[in-house]
């Protein structure tokens, strides 16, 4: 969650070298509470913080996810952290639209 959080702030200060850079740490940590693998809301969380990190990667000139703009990023960021925080489900539907893996 406070990783969501500081590549937010990240995004919006125009460090996007920087956004993703607690990725692998919380990715060990996963690793280590296998829990966290069957938890619904976390695995959408990692599939889209994945996702943002790559769409960093290659610039926003080259979009993929129809809707979801630079400025979407860390909103979104901040929708799910709230929601891993207070253990309710993900409802942003361009999130579960690209992001939920089950509905694949």
């Amino acid at each position: 969650m406070d990783a969501l959080r500081a590549d937010a702030a990240r995004h919006e200060l125009g460090k996007f070298g920087e956004v993703g850079s607690e990725f692998d740490s919380v990715e060990q940590y996963q690793s280590e509470h296998l829990y966290l693998l069957f938890d619904k809301s976390v695995s959408i969380a990692h599939t889209f913080w994945d996702a943002w990190i790559d769409q960093v990667g290659h610039g926003f000139g080259q979009n993929f996810y129809d809707g979801i703009d630079a400025a979407a990023w860390p909103k979104m960021a901040r929708e799910i952290a709230a929601s891993l925080e207070s253990g309710t489900a993900i409802t942003n539907p361009l999130v579960l639209r690209y992001f939920d893996w089950t509905k694949k």
